[in-house]
């Protein structure tokens, strides 16, 4: 089923045609406090977001990866420096209660690097394939 569901993801891609979002796996964003399942502001520690990253449309949509492993994404509509902490309006609230400690990752539009993807079948149940993008900043909603 996990083979069959990554072919589909692949021909849904069309090769290089289809961006999606791809997150950056890092710790991007550090929360200044842990947020509440019904929050749309983030408090985050000073790294000058509001100034340097909210103008780019690029830099607008982040990953909250939830102690469950859930993957969550929210846009960000608003910024603004308070000192040694920002705020970041985001574009609806977690749904869930989100750790200080947690992991928030800025999400990346992409798309294949190649037309052509290659799945190596160890055996009939278990397959791999490496994919490699091509970030698209000037192309992000």
């Amino acid at each position: 089923a996990a083979i069959a569901s990554l072919k589909a993801w692949l021909l849904r891609r069309k090769g290089r045609l289809i961006p999606f979002w791809v997150p950056t796996w890092r710790r991007d964003v550090v929360l200044h406090a842990g947020v509440s399942s019904t929050d749309t502001a983030i408090v985050i520690e000073a790294m000058n977001y509001t100034e340097m990253m909210f103008p780019s449309k690029a830099r607008r949509h982040l990953a909250f990866w939830a102690p469950s492993g859930a993957l969550i994404c929210r846009a960000v509509t608003a910024a603004s420096n308070n000192g040694s902490t920002e705020t970041l309006s985001l574009s609806s609230s977690l749904g869930t209660s989100f750790p200080k400690e947690g992991l928030v990752s800025f999400l990346a539009l992409s798309r294949l690097d190649s037309d052509d993807v290659e799945i190596t079948y160890h055996t009939d149940a278990v397959a791999e394939a490496r994919l490699a993008f091509v970030e698209l900043p000037q192309e992000a909603p």
